[in-house]
């Protein structure tokens, strides 16, 4: 609708506005002398049923308002269900070494370790193919034995059992094997570390 036809209406209107109650009161007149006015009667009675339907243009949109005031912080919600257990986190570092303790109580005086010593037994011997051979080393009386080790000097004999035996573990004793097919001579040795045991 252009601006002509705007005006047009807006005029009509308020004539409506003005003459809607005397039209309304007035019933429509027969007499000859009023008939030139029954056609204006008519226009505006269709005008007004015209106006009644106008659909108006919607103007353009406008620029977005500022925004509001951040509301209040709401109620803290329930808690939820635990997550997966996570990785395993790094080693941490070696933390600092702790205080000493307190000294130990005193020991049993008439106990302890003494005559302290090496007993050695050499043998050669000649060991037949696939069989063993043993060397014993014996502590003197009255000491028993602490450790013990053995050794050979032809390495086509086996070292192949080494411990402490007696009743009483009062010696070591080795024993040496020959796995050729051929008898094998060589010297074995074994030691017993001796000491009184209080």
């Amino acid at each position: 609708m252009n601006k002509r036809n705007i005006l047009i209406v807006i005029s009509a209107m308020a004539i409506l506005a003005m003459a809607s109650p005397a039209m309304a009161a007035v019933q429509k007149p027969n007499n000859w002398w009023v008939q030139p006015f029954e056609k204006i009667w008519n226009a505006l009675l269709d005008l007004q049923n015209q106006i009644s339907h106008i659909q108006l243009i919607p103007g353009p949109k406008g620029d977005t308002g500022p925004a509001g005031p951040q509301g209040i912080q709401g109620e803290v919600g329930p808690m939820g269900p635990a997550g997966p257990q996570g990785s395993q986190g790094i080693q941490g570092e070696v933390g600092p070494m702790g205080p000493q303790g307190p000294q130990g109580p005193a020991g049993n005086p008439t106990g302890g370790i003494s005559g302290y010593e090496v007993i050695e037994v050499i043998n050669t011997t000649s060991i037949g193919p696939g069989m063993n051979a043993n060397a014993y080393a014996p502590c003197p009386a009255g000491k028993k034995v602490l450790g013990g080790g053995a050794g050979v000097n032809n390495p086509g004999l086996h070292l192949y059992d080494s411990y402490p035996t007696g009743s009483a573990n009062t010696g070591w004793i080795v024993w040496y094997n020959n796995p050729s097919s051929a008898t094998t001579s060589g010297t074995i040795e074994v030691k017993a570390i001796c000491a009184q045991v209080d």
